[in-house]
């Protein structure tokens, strides 16, 4: 590899990350405890993500806005009920969503999806911008959200330092068991 191209990477990864690109070879939880506190970043700092679900003919795919992650890292996601992803994401009962943040990494987090039904959870993820979409406000039928749960997380985020060696040419990868998050293969 040339000089500049070298030169380039490392300014990617910037120094934080050059230094940090330790997953998987210090202490496990070190490395889950970094990727647990760069995952909300990175799923924040995307302004938009796919949203994959199961259909008749195999994965589809759009373009969602998702809201901030939760604490526990639950993804939420408004919609119309008539809408194949809501429809999809009940009946299959998971999801695949990708969030890929300008300078900031991307990840994936493999879901369990659930509809929400409670009035109350409902309007937590009513914005002033709904109504644009769903005039009749959020107890209305037409209004609909969808609560993503990962159960696995993949994430390349250099400047968090999230860049499993060798060079970060695969992501780090948790798994989420009955004793909380673990790396994964």
């Amino acid at each position: 590899m040339g000089n500049g191209l070298m030169a380039g990477i490392a300014r990617m990864m910037g120094a934080r990350g050059s230094r940090r690109n330790q997953i998987g070879r210090e202490p496990e939880q070190d490395s889950v405890q970094r990727i647990l506190e760069a995952a909300p970043k990175v799923m924040s700092k995307a302004s938009y993500c796919t949203f994959v679900t199961s259909g008749p003919d195999g994965p589809t795919a759009r373009i969602v806005y998702a809201f901030p992650p939760t604490a526990d890292l639950a993804i939420h996601i408004s919609t119309s009920p008539t809408s194949a992803k809501y429809r999809q994401a009940a009946a299959a009962g998971n999801a695949v969503v990708v969030f890929q943040a300008a300078g900031s990494g991307g990840l994936t987090a493999y879901c369990r999806t659930a509809i929400i039904e409670d009035p109350s959870e409902r309007r937590r993820w009513w914005k002033w911008w709904s109504s644009m979409f769903w005039p009749h406000g959020p107890d209305s039928p037409e209004f609909g959200v969808i609560r993503c749960e990962p159960y696995a997380l993949e994430m390349w985020a250099p400047k968090h330092g999230v860049c499993p060696s060798p060079y970060g040419l695969r992501g780090a990868r948790l798994e989420l068991g009955t004793d909380g998050w673990r790396l994964g293969p």
